[in-house]
């Protein structure tokens, strides 16, 4: 490993006979672990403790590593760490030749025990903000001293990535609320004495609701719904059949679950929706006692593809779907607004 050969060479003059030696040189990193952290209150030399972090770092020990590498830096580099800290705390300049580096490749190795510790968290907790602060100050200490700054940079941005990654994933409460212009058909049959004719009913109004549900930085959600009101036209789809109404009156509601996918980062979003839709309507019967109007169920399913389109708090959202085993369509246009 290039960081144990540099303290190698800095602190040369190994001599292969101690357990530790023995167990390096038969690559017994493992078993040296242990034994370490069977035996931490012993007086090992700096070199063994050297030999003893790489072989921690290798069993991906990172927190012993990096108690051990803060017992070298207090050990030998007490009074520069304390300076080092003073000077960045006044905003002092720092001159880093005033620092060995052995005492920079110390810092090097805990920022580096500290990035693998941070990377391995799947949540945000006060542990993991506790070793941010702690990985914030050795590396504003290599940045200060100017050692190794774009590898440095490189390791900021990966800690950094993963955080924000942990703040994104997390599921918060969303809601809205939002006017729709909307267009939804529905079904009658026009009895006759012969045979039945199917109705066409075409309807146009507003729909006033919205949603509410769960989202992160890439999924929504939720439990959409709104009240329908409005009115439409009848016509019979039998042109030999002579039946049609204007300006009927409408209202009902519309409501169902539904999940999008956010595909910006101004959050707007693509996906789909499986709503409900009871609509509430009254119909003039023909002037015949031979003919007569038969609603179907008030109550219809459908699927809809849905769109959002967002600046800011403000979007503005189209829908357009299909009934399920019904020719009839829906489609919307709106805008809403976030809360």
């Amino acid at each position: 490993m290039i960081k144990l050969l540099i303290l190698s060479f800095l602190y040369s003059g190994f001599l292969w006979a101690g357990p530790v030696e023995q167990m390096v040189a038969g690559k017994r990193y493992a078993e040296l672990s242990r034994y370490y952290l069977s035996n931490t209150k012993r007086n090992f030399t700096r070199k063994q403790l050297i030999l003893i972090s790489d072989a921690l770092r290798r069993q991906r020990l990172f927190r012993e590593d990096i108690r051990l590498n803060i017992q070298l830096m207090n050990k030998y580099y007490k009074k520069q760490h304390v300076r080092l800290l003073k000077d960045i705390k006044a905003s002092n300049t720092i001159d880093p030749d005033d620092y060995p580096i052995s005492q920079k490749i110390i810092y090097w190795i805990i920022i580096s025990d500290y990035a693998n510790i941070l990377t391995k968290y799947e949540k945000r907790s006060p542990a993991l903000e506790k070793d941010y602060r702690f990985f914030q100050i050795f590396s504003k200490m290599l940045v200060d001293m100017e050692f190794r700054e774009s590898k440095v940079d490189k390791i900021n941005n990966k800690v950094n990535n993963h955080l924000e990654y942990l703040t994104n994933k997390v599921y918060r409460f969303a809601g809205s609320y939002n006017l729709q212009y909307v267009s939804w058909q529905r079904e009658a049959i026009l009895t006759g004495p012969l045979r039945d004719t199917s109705l066409n009913v075409t309807n146009r109004g507003y729909c006033l609701g919205g949603d509410m549900g769960m989202e992160n930085h890439l999924f929504h959600f939720y439990l959409d719904g709104c009240f329908l009101f409005g009115s439409g036209g009848v016509k019979s789809t039998d042109s030999s059949v002579e039946y049609q109404q204007s300006n009927v009156g409408a209202y009902g509601f519309k409501a169902g679950p539904g999940a999008s996918l956010i595909v910006s980062s101004s959050k707007s979003r693509i996906g789909f929706k499986v709503p409900v839709i009871y609509t509430i309507q009254r119909y003039q019967n023909p002037n015949s006692t031979q003919f007569s109007i038969e609603e179907k169920s008030p109550f219809s399913f459908m699927t809809t593809l849905f769109s959002r389109f967002q600046f800011g708090k403000t979007y503005f959202q189209t829908e357009f779907g299909k009934y399920i085993q019904k020719e009839e369509i829906f489609w919307g246009l709106g805008i809403g607004r976030e809360f």
